[in-house]
């Protein structure tokens, strides 16, 4: 084998060992859950990533309460959404969790066709490859109502 070839093969080796390297090093595992929230009054609870932040507040009306946890992105832009002093743009996408009060204590089937309470998540992407898919699959499995 001629010095060209070898010297090419081992450059070849050497930038496929750097580029898997520094993607493995640039990534962070998103899917890793850090951070653990539990409430008590709402029997619920579940484990999301250390790099989100968590927003809770009540969103219902004199007549019907109602309880939003919201999970983003920890990202300096997201804060800037979320505290209102960024330019007009659509919201962070988010992983949401809404807690309706079912004043008539309908069954969960009579409420959708609520139990005491009726807990709904849903998540916003804009792909459906976004990494925040799979934390919200991760939460769901990670999901306790006691």
């Amino acid at each position: 084998m001629s010095t060209k070839k070898i010297l090419s093969i081992g450059a070849l080796l050497i930038a496929l060992v750097g580029l898997v390297w520094f993607s493995r090093s640039d990534t962070p595992n998103k899917t890793s859950a850090d951070t653990f929230y539990k409430s008590i009054p709402y029997r619920l609870s579940f484990s999301y990533p250390s790099d989100y932040f968590l927003e809770e507040k009540n969103t219902g009306s004199a007549t019907r309460s109602r309880y939003t946890i919201t999970l983003y992105e920890d990202t300096k832009e997201n804060r800037l959404v979320r505290e209102g002093k960024s330019p007009g743009r659509e919201g962070p996408v988010a992983i949401t969790v809404d807690i309706f009060q079912n004043l008539e204590n309908q069954s969960l089937e009579s409420w959708v066709r609520g139990t005491s309470d009726i807990v709904m998540m849903s998540v916003t992407f804009l792909s459906s490859s976004d990494e925040i898919v799979n934390i919200f699959e991760s939460i769901l499995e990670a999901l306790s109502l006691d």
